[in-house]
């Protein structure tokens, strides 16, 4: 029925990637040929490829909380959050505590990038 619909259609991605539009996450969805589905903002994340494959998360550090809150609950170890900066213990601070979202947020993994884009669009570069 649809539920069989919707799986094919989940299986067609090899992961997924938030914040598509920005220079960092334009760059990976060129450098993934077709095999990330652009999550829109406001979409639901997880929902659309597989679980245990990536979900790149290609926001400023200001987003990150939200993506967190609009991801399936069951995808949140899929997260590779691709920001600078510090951001676990933002995001620890920002759940309240809550102590099932905390603990599961402790395997999510957290990419340091040694590459620039400087527009959106643009070639990437070595270095920071």
């Amino acid at each position: 029925g649809d539920h069989t619909a919707f799986r094919m259609e989940t299986d067609k991605f090899q992961g997924e990637l938030v914040g598509a539009s920005g220079r960092i996450g334009s760059a990976f969805l060129r450098f993934s040929r077709g095999e990330l589905f652009a999550v829109k903002r406001g979409d639901r994340i997880g929902c659309s490829s597989p679980k245990n494959t990536p979900i790149f998360v290609c926001t400023g550090a200001e987003s990150i909380y939200d993506v967190v809150q609009n991801t399936e609950h069951e995808r949140l170890e899929d997260l590779v959050f691709m920001q600078n900066g510090f951001i676990r213990e933002h995001l620890q601070e920002r759940s309240n505590n809550s102590a099932d979202v905390s603990v599961r947020l402790g395997a999510v993994t957290i990419a340091v990038l040694y590459f620039s884009v400087l527009e959106r669009g643009g070639v990437a570069k070595e270095g920071g």
